[in-house]
């Protein structure tokens, strides 16, 4: 979102000048600076009663609408009226004939000007879905308007991100109009962009064909960024060629929306290359997104060299801060020459900042973090998203929760203040945060989003009604990321049943549109369920004959193949499950959005035949296919495929594939290392399993919770109680001080209470039914905070969905 903030400048749709194939066409022309986007916070339906705006100030409408330049009293009371009707009517055909019946209520639908600035006024305020009634209303009327207006209203509904209406007001152009402009339709492909409209997207250039219309340079980057975010690495590459084919060469904006590219296909060094070489020719603004793209990735990957090197070329002393938390010894002779080659007018921003704020939190640092924005608030520097949303997370790490939620609270519509009230565990607490330098009403969803996260690990689903509450005071919707919030939370903390999960996307998916993150959590979740139930673990192997894993799998289907990879990389759900019905509908949203396999989606693919199927050859050739398209292996992917080599026996296979994921760059972590001590558990080989747990912790990588659990496991299955019992003992202070109340506890009672530290519920620990039903009561109070301060938005009807205004 910040990336996109600051491209604006380029990204948006009117930049670019206009070109058409008609002769005699004067494109319509929208002012670089457009109406301001100034919003009332008040909520009120009656206008103030101070006489004095009525002349010269602002009017506020229902809506939180801001009319300026208002001519007269008489004019008010008329507008007034009409915007009233507009909020309240419910018969669109019973105003229209009053104001065909009032010589007075004419006389205002033909004042252009007048009309222009009640859209604007309603486009920006909380409600822009009335926009859209007063555009309707206008042809209906028998006036027409020109582009101009449906180009502003696009705009500012560009800047509150209502893709839904800004979708629909493209349209109304098109139909009100009769014809449709470049401007226009870059607006429309911004919106399918955003709402993830793909197949809708990649068909705009024959819009632009049907149209008349030849599209501009911002066409095929907004082309480009979609293929980006699709994980369709030949579709940019395509539009790449196309663009230059329409005598459009790269210029400083393709080049800083490829530098995002890095993580969704991983490392390029010739990408990277060219991306270091052009910063000179950028500006600043873009050399700033490409830098702290550059560095963001370059931090992922560890490769702090270039770290060094890129942050050499800021003409500020800063530089020599941030160095200091990637090297021990910033101020060496390697760093001072390459500081030689430095960019003027370059300096660190906000979001530089940010990114080395995530960095320090990702390694166990929020202290750090927080005392890094304090020395940029202090050389005067403004929080952005990024910002909050780093200092957040740093508070939460820390313990000091109540912190984050007050400074949120600072930068919120005091209409939310017993919201953020009801969030504080310890209201005595007043422990200050860092200036942020913002002015008030600039929460956005992100930080909302940010603030469920942290706030549902702590204090669990009670929370998310007062999360919407804040939400709605601050005239902010839920998106696709706030229900992926929800639905991780649950599958990670609570083990629903997958037809919890399904129920609630079905239910909270924005415009019922869901997306392939969402599905992420739902196929995890039936993979565990039927990990469960087919491969166990070594605790239950004891006291029974353990049964070979084939002939468990071939008394009962798993998940099926599908017949396409795309969306779901082949996955398709049995009718056993009884789910095919619930998934189908989202299955078939994805595939009509032609939605592409992502790496989480392929890892899923991956697991469920290495694990589940012991067919670690099919596993490889997703691998494989994923690669092909350019896609970037993880960690998961390198474990999916030892997990499927270790449950096989072949444990040399797996080592192999460890030893290449260290070529890959990639280090294995205490996941990699976990699977291959719970398979030697399940072979019941302890001393294989505690080779493999030494190796890890000479490593360097801390063991937790389920690596000792596994371990304690291989003892077990081998009916050595003892040991596995003095073992869990010696190894507990590693996760914290043993307890002295179970120095005399017996194996059982240990690991029921080995189990409870770990962060995540732990699978040993069993539901019980009182507990589910606590978890559904949560559900339907989340589902009526919803509806009560959501609900159903007025400006979807079922001609749009026909229309295709917000898809299918």
């Amino acid at each position: 979102m910040l990336q996109r903030r600051y491209l604006a400048p380029k990204w948006h749709p009117d930049w670019s000048s206009s070109r058409r194939l008609k002769s005699g066409y004067k494109p319509a022309f929208l002012p670089t600076r457009p109406i301001s986007t100034a919003v009332a916070v008040s909520q009120t339906l009656s206008p103030p009663s101070s006489n004095k705006s009525i002349y010269g100030g602002p009017i506020y409408l229902p809506g939180n609408i801001d009319i300026p330049n208002v001519k007269s009293r008489h004019f008010l009371k008329t507008l007034m009226r009409v915007a009233k009707d507009l909020v309240t009517s419910n018969s669109p055909a019973k105003l229209l004939t009053t104001i065909k019946s009032s010589p007075a209520l004419l006389s205002l639908f033909s004042d252009i000007s007048s009309l222009s600035a009640l859209v604007d006024a309603f486009a920006k305020s909380s409600t822009p879905e009335y926009s859209l009634r007063i555009l309707k209303l206008v042809h209906d009327l028998g006036y027409t308007l020109k582009h101009p207006v449906y180009e502003s209203a696009c705009y500012h509904l560009w800047v509150s991100r209502r893709w839904d209406c800004l979708l629909a007001v493209t349209l109304y152009a098109k139909r009100h109009i009769g014809c449709t402009s470049v401007k226009l339709l870059n607006w429309r492909a911004t919106g399918l962009m955003e709402t993830g409209q793909y197949a809708l997207l990649h068909r705009i250039l024959e819009e632009f064909q049907v149209a008349g219309l030849l599209p501009n340079q911002t066409t095929y980057h907004l082309l480009i960024t979609g293929c980006i975010r699709n994980h369709d690495l030949e579709g940019s590459k395509r539009c790449l060629r196309d663009m230059k084919d329409a005598g459009f060469g790269p210029n400083a904006t393709t080049q800083t929306i490829l530098s995002k590219s890095y993580w969704h296909f991983g490392a390029d060094t010739e990408v990277r290359q060219n991306a270091i070489g052009s910063l000179p020719e950028l500006q600043p603004r873009e050399r700033m997104i490409v830098i702290n793209n550059l560095l963001q990735f370059l931090l992922a990957q560890h490769d702090l060299k270039t770290v060094l090197h890129l942050l050499s070329m800021f003409d500020s002393e800063r530089r020599y801060h941030l160095a200091s938390l990637v090297s021990p010894c910033p101020g060496d002779h390697g760093f001072i020459q390459a500081a030689e080659h430095k960019l003027r007018h370059t300096e660190p921003n906000a979001d530089t900042y940010a990114i080395f704020m995530n960095h320090e939190n990702k390694v166990g640092n929020p202290e750090v973090a927080i005392h890094l924005w304090q020395t940029a608030a202090a050389a005067g520097l403004s929080a952005t998203p990024n910002v909050i949303a780093a200092l957040i997370h740093s508070y939460f790490l820390r313990d000091h929760g109540d912190t984050a939620i007050r400074m949120v609270a600072g930068i919120s519509s005091q209409h939310g203040a017993n919201e953020f009230q009801s969030l504080l565990t310890n209201p005595s607490d007043q422990e200050n945060f860092p200036p942020l330098h913002l002015p008030r009403s600039a929460l956005t969803i992100r930080i909302c989003n940010i603030l469920m996260t942290s706030v549902l690990k702590r204090q669990g689903l009670a929370s998310v009604p007062a999360i919407f509450a804040i939400m709605h005071s601050n005239q902010l919707k839920p998106n696709d990321r706030t229900l992926e919030v929800l639905l991780s939370h649950l599958n990670h903390t609570q083990e629903p049943r997958p037809r919890l999960l399904f129920q609630i996307a079905h239910k909270l998916a924005p415009l019922n549109r869901p997306s392939l993150r969402h599905m992420h959590n739902i196929i995890s979740c039936i993979l565990r369920d039927e990990k469960r139930f087919f491969v166990g673990s070594a605790w239950k192997m004891r006291s029974k004959v353990p049964r070979l894993l084939k002939e468990r799998r071939a008394r009962v289907r798993l998940l099926d193949h599908a017949e396409h990879f795309d969306p779901v990389a082949g996955l398709g759900l049995t009718d056993h499950l009884s789910y095919d019905r619930l998934a189908r509908p989202i299955l078939h949203s994805l595939s009509n959005r032609r939605v592409k396999v992502d790496p989480a989606v392929a890892f899923l693919r991956m697991r469920q035949d290495a694990m589940l199927h012991l067919d670690v050859d099919s596993a490889l050739a997703v691998f494989r296919s994923m690669l092909a398209r350019g896609l970037r292996p993880t960690a998961h992917h390198f474990c999916a495929l030892v997990e499927g080599y270790a449950l096989s026996g072949d444990f040399v296979s797996a080592n192999r594939v460890m030893e290449a994921a260290k070529e890959a760059n990639i280090k294995p972590n205490v996941i990699m290392y976990t699977t291959l001590i719970a398979a030697h558990a399940k072979h019941r080989d302890p001393t294989s399993a505690k080779r493999v747990f030494d190796e890890m912790v000479s490593t360097g990588i801390r063991p937790d919770v389920p690596a000792i659990d596994a371990l304690i496991s291989a003892f077990y299955a081998a009916n050595d109680l003892q040991t596995a019992r003095q073992l869990l003992i010696d190894l507990w202070p590693l996760i914290q001080p043993f307890p002295e109340t179970l120095q005399t506890a017996n194996l059982a009672t240990l690991t029921s209470n080995f189990r409870v530290l770990h962060p995540h519920r732990s699978k040993g620990i069993p539901f019980k039914k009182s507990q589910r039903l606590a978890v559904y009561a949560q559900i339907e109070r989340i589902y009526s905070a919803y509806d009560q301060y959501f609900g159903q938005r007025p400006d979807i009807t079922k001609q749009d969905k026909e229309d295709g205004i917000l898809g299918k």
